[in-house]
């Protein structure tokens, strides 16, 4: 039996899938972003011919320097998504949006959710 290892030059088409959008690589293309990020699929017809063919594989890791708050992902001195760090923004138009229009709908809701966030550090 044959085993496969393959890469991210081996996903057909684009190497994407979705989670809130197209940013998760199905096998990352050098930069690993977190731990358990794959790497390398093995496919080999029993689970020892699959250790043996991952005992094989070698990766090296280059330590980047990590963000612990919002104030250093927003100084961009250290950019480890996208262009500046902000992996997900959402703009209101306030005009359209006002404080009326967000109480007539939640009034009208047949769920609501609430989200309070603060920054590390704060009470």
């Amino acid at each position: 039996g044959a085993v496969v290892v393959a890469d991210h030059r081996d996903i057909p088409g684009i190497n994407v899938v979705t989670l809130i959008q197209l940013d998760q690589p199905i096998l990352a293309p050098g930069l690993v972003r977190h731990v358990t990020e794959p790497i390398v699929l093995i496919a080999a017809p029993t689970r020892a011919m699959a250790y043996e063919a991952a005992s094989h594989v070698r990766v090296e890791y280059e330590e980047l320097p990590a963000i612990f708050t919002i104030e250093a992902a927003a100084s961009r001195e250290v950019v480890l998504f996208g262009k500046d760090n902000v992996f997900k923004a959402i703009d209101i138009d306030h005009k359209r949006f006002d404080a009326t229009v967000v109480q007539n709908a939640s009034a009208a809701a047949s769920v609501a959710v609430g989200l309070a966030l603060r920054r590390a550090g704060d009470k």
